[in-house]
């Protein structure tokens, strides 16, 4: 009888995982993106590569967390006009290590074609590496940490029944000092004293292009229409009102 008992529990807990896992799916993608940083961040425009882990629900809706990395990223003084041709001419760029965690909403807009449009919503914290011992010395390597936010539009491009190649235009937004990035130990600074001393965090504006390929695992087939997506549809099918959005 004990057998019977536990035999059946495990059907039961099958099945409602089974039920569970039909509008639930688990999302994966390697990504590299080529960014333009703000002329004040004292950045060189470059290479962020990563990947996204996250769960899909229906097929409107992604919840997913991130992780980018830079790729031979440098410091530059170049976009600013606040510096001597001798400090300039003098000085030595050195390698900045950008790294982003964080979270990312993402809705698509189901077309049943070739082509799904999608909006992403996402914020984390970045991190800010640079090296800023003198010449000779052994490296000292300055972090700072900055709170950012990032709005994206792009689209899914169907190349089977689970895997899509996604391309994304993003701004990302955050506060940065550029002189934590810029300053070096052991460099003559003169004339670029008030910028060292006074200058403050500033907002910075980094725009995007990215490209990933997503594969979507277990669940629902991203091609089925579900229960979960009718829903969507019900509800927004009429405008957005009663819409809601919690961060």
């Amino acid at each position: 009888m004990k057998k019977i008992i536990t035999l059946f529990s495990f059907a039961l807990i099958a099945s409602a995982a089974n039920a569970q896992l039909q509008d639930v799916t688990i999302t994966l993608q390697p990504t590299a993106s080529y960014n333009w940083f703000d002329d004040n961040t004292a950045i060189e425009d470059g290479v962020l590569y990563g990947g996204r882990v996250g769960f899909g629900f229906g097929e409107a809706i992604e919840l997913r967390g991130i992780y980018e990395r830079s790729s031979d990223l440098n410091n530059t003084v170049d976009g600013f006009n606040v510096f001597s041709d001798d400090f300039v001419n003098n000085f030595n760029t050195r390698e900045v290590e950008v790294e982003r965690f964080g979270g990312e909403f993402k809705a698509n807009i189901p077309t049943r074609g070739t082509f799904v449009p999608f909006l992403t919503l996402g914020a984390g914290v970045q991190t800010l590496k640079v090296d800023i011992s003198a010449d000779g010395q052994p490296a000292d390597e300055l972090e700072s940490d900055q709170i950012y936010a990032n709005l994206g539009l792009g689209t899914q491009i169907r190349l089977g029944r689970r895997l899509f190649l996604n391309l994304e235009a993003k701004n990302t937004i955050f506060n940065l000092n550029p002189a934590s990035v810029l300053f070096q130990e052991g460099q003559d600074q003169s004339g670029a004293e008030d910028f060292f001393g006074s200058n403050d965090n500033t907002r910075m504006y980094n725009w995007s292009v990215l490209a990933g390929l997503q594969l979507y695992l277990g669940g629902r087939n991203p091609e089925d229409f579900s229960d979960l997506d009718q829903a969507y549809y019900s509800k927004f099918s009429g405008g957005l009102g009663g819409f809601k959005l919690i961060v």
